[in-house]
């Protein structure tokens, strides 16, 4: 598998996740830590099945995981 670094594509500031590139089948993974927020829709309709969101992780956009019929765990942070 590529790096993460392939999977995420980031704004300019590397702070919101604008877009998941599913290109390698089902994800159960882990977001890079450091990330801050996602854009509307970024996992829609993709095939992740297990993610992990870092504590760096505020803000979620709407429809994050609208039609993800494989998901069946998000782990999120306790604060």
């Amino acid at each position: 598998m590529d790096s993460l670094e392939n999977i995420f594509a980031y704004s300019s500031d590397g702070k919101t996740i604008l877009a998941f590139h599913d290109m390698f089948g089902i994800f159960t993974g882990e977001v890079p830590y450091g990330a801050e927020s996602f854009a509307d829709g970024v996992f829609a309709g993709s095939n992740v099945k297990k993610i992990t969101v870092p504590e760096s992780v505020k803000f979620a956009g709407a429809g994050l995981f609208e039609n993800c019929k494989l998901l069946t765990n998000v782990e999120l942070p306790s604060s």
